[in-house]
């Protein structure tokens, strides 16, 4: 209740008078310059980021795509020396089995040939790995590369 009549300098009859107290955040403009910046240093952090990823990328898949192809050549030959020793041990069993050729030459033929079976498997392995990797490197499927892993064409 006014008992003073009185508000704010100015006469007032005898009345009730309610207030309320409001709290109003004043706005301030260098704490927005500040947020923006902030915001600006974030996105060109990250773009930078992807930026390095990208060259990470595509270095790796230009890295794994020469290890494949030089690993497939491996794979070709080993198979074009497995073939040719496949036909030696053949002719030298024969020969064996008509006595034209010593037991020894014979056994050695066979070490050979299974020596270059393994590095065959071996490589093919190894192929066969890179090709994962390439894979996973570049995140798409064999056949969107022309790459099918479950046919062997030898070419």
């Amino acid at each position: 209740y006014n008992f003073h009549e009185e508000v704010g300098g100015v006469m007032q009859d005898n009345s009730y008078m309610v207030g309320a107290g409001v709290t109003i955040k004043r706005f301030d403009k260098s704490v927005l310059l500040y947020t923006i910046k902030k915001a600006d240093a974030d996105i060109y952090y990250i773009e930078k980021t992807m930026d390095d990823r990208r060259r990470e990328m595509s270095y790796e898949i230009t890295e794994k795509k020469a290890s494949l192809l030089i690993t497939k050549d491996q794979v070709l030959s080993s198979r074009t020396t497995l073939d040719s020793w496949k036909k030696i041990h053949d002719q030298k069993k024969d020969e064996f089995l008509r006595g034209a050729e010593t037991a020894d030459n014979y056994i050695q033929s066979f070490r050979t040939l299974v020596d270059t079976t393994l590095e065959t498997l071996e490589y093919e392995n190894d192929y066969f790995d890179t090709i994962r990797d390439f894979d996973y490197i570049c995140g798409v499927y064999f056949r969107t590369l022309g790459i099918n892993p479950y046919q062997w064409t030898g070419k």
